[in-house]
């Protein structure tokens, strides 16, 4: 979930949960956001990723990981060898924009806060689902209908 300009959405993954605003304030740098995962839902959700000013959670994996780095570390961005998968896209994309997260190889959906933006990331042949509405006065997104209808102004009723 993500909460930005007073609004919490839930984000990126199937286990995405809503946590009160700045519960996670600190935590993530002072970005004003709170993420986290939701417990019982099925999937490979990881996060919360912080990197300056932008957080994500998602479920990614990258088979490109060793081009990724090198291509971050020739561009002067130091990048931990166990960083998970989730950090090493959302750095991507913190350097390189769009271009970052289409030279990603792999299966993945990230739903990234930057300010009080939600962008949501796909890869590029849809092997990782994601699902969004606007509801209840905010948008909601999540890689399964089964998370996206457990938000509470979502229910069962979807079109």
């Amino acid at each position: 979930m993500v909460t930005a300009a007073g609004r919490t959405v839930p984000v990126g993954s199937a286990t995405a949960a809503v946590h009160p605003a700045g519960t996670h304030g600190d935590a993530l740098g002072g970005v004003g956001v709170a993420l986290g995962l939701l417990p019982g839902e099925p999937g490979h959700a990881g996060g919360p990723w912080v990197v300056g000013r932008l957080a994500a959670v998602g479920e990614v994996t990258l088979h490109n990981r060793a081009e990724l780095l090198a291509w971050l570390a020739s561009a002067g961005v130091a990048v931990g060898p166990d960083a998970a998968d989730g950090e090493l896209l959302l750095r991507c994309y913190a350097r390189f924009g769009a271009n970052g997260i289409g030279a990603a190889e792999g299966m993945f959906a990230l739903a990234i806060a930057d300010g009080a933006e939600l962008v949501l990331v796909r890869d590029h042949v849809g092997a990782r689902t994601l699902f969004h509405a606007y509801a209840g006065g905010c948008w909601l997104a999540a890689s399964s209908l089964r998370a996206l209808r457990r938000w509470p102004a979502v229910g069962g009723e979807l079109d």
